[in-house]
């Protein structure tokens, strides 16, 4: 009988359940490492990412709440119709729905900064951004408006998420400011009367001369190098062929006294104006390279350097090839 107990007790055990492979084999990271016991308990939590710094080309503007998608299309449909037909073409009614737009995301900023539940949330700079950007083309990067909203946008400069949007909003302000300023410029030579050449006016054999420099100083369209042995001297040396060139640049012919009033560095820093540069205008800029070398050592090379000698010759052969 005790025998008998034994077999029926042999029998009604039950196989031993093996343990699947996750639970034998130590969890790994992501790199292959083994995770601790610990770690592996707290693997199941959710994973915080940190926040990517801001980066959006200008004028975007990413999708904002929900409640407010109505003004981002009214910003998006602005700033598009703005660069479209540009600042100086903008009618009254397109700067005072300028204004309003910007006023409209200026509050909205404002309100979601004073609320509790929001007042950290990162759509408050893209509030600040849009107003700043409605009012640069609603009223002109002077004007007090955007002068104030962009010193909202600027105080996010330091921030880790939001400075190199920053960085990106000031050089898209900059770079639409130089093209004002460069419409600006245009429009006020098409209304002046043409200025005539400060006398003696240079003749056709004047600019034959100056012209013979352009192959020396631009071989193939390429500056050269204006300097000699840069690092044997305290001050600039230039090379035999723009120390010749500035020597013809000097004479009478191709001076203006009245340069600086006159407009000689708004001149070299529109290309669209020296393409249409009076010979009075090549007078003036000529003054402007060769005379800033006595308030800055290096100056006239530089002018040859960055193009701007190479811009006034080729409008000189243009103004040349008219007299024949």
């Amino acid at each position: 009988m005790q025998w008998l107990r034994r077999v029926k007790a042999f029998l009604s055990r039950h196989e031993p359940v093996k343990a699947p492979e996750s639970a034998v084999r130590p969890a790994q990271g992501r790199e292959g490492r083994t995770l601790s016991r610990v770690q592996q308990n707290l693997s199941w939590l959710p994973v915080n990412i940190e926040p990517e710094p801001l980066s959006m080309p200008l004028p975007g503007c990413p999708p904002l709440m929900d409640q407010d998608s109505e003004l981002r299309n009214r910003y998006l449909a602005y700033v598009t119709h703005a660069q479209e037909i540009g600042p100086q073409r903008m009618t009254e009614a397109d700067r005072e729905r300028g204004r309003l737009l910007a006023r409209d995301c200026h509050s909205r900023a404002i309100d979601l900064a004073c609320a509790k539940a929001t007042e950290q949330c990162i759509e408050i700079y893209w509030y600040m951004q849009c107003a700043a950007i409605t009012a640069l083309f609603a009223e002109g990067e002077t004007s007090p408006a955007f002068i104030e909203y962009r010193k909202d946008v600027d105080h996010y400069r330091d921030w880790p998420l939001t400075k190199v949007q920053v960085w990106a909003f000031n050089a898209y302000v900059d770079s639409i400011a130089a093209k004002n300023q460069s419409r600006d410029f245009l429009h006020q030579h098409e209304a002046a009367s043409q200025r005539a050449p400060s006398d003696p006016v240079p003749q056709p054999e004047d600019m034959d001369e100056l012209l013979s420099y352009l192959p020396g100083l631009y071989p193939n369209g390429i500056a050269i190098k204006p300097y000699a042995d840069p690092e044997k001297s305290a001050w600039p040396h230039y090379v035999d062929v723009v120390s010749d060139f500035y020597r013809v640049v000097a004479r009478d012919c191709w001076t203006d006294v009245e340069y600086l009033s006159n407009g000689a560095r708004s001149m070299l820093e529109s290309g669209p104006y020296i393409d249409q540069a009076s010979l009075a205008d090549i007078q003036t800029m000529l003054t402007y390279c060769i005379r800033g070398e006595r308030l800055s050592d290096g100056h006239s090379g530089l002018m040859i350097e960055r193009g701007y000698v190479l811009n006034i010759l080729i409008r000189l052969q243009v103004l040349r090839a008219s007299l024949q």
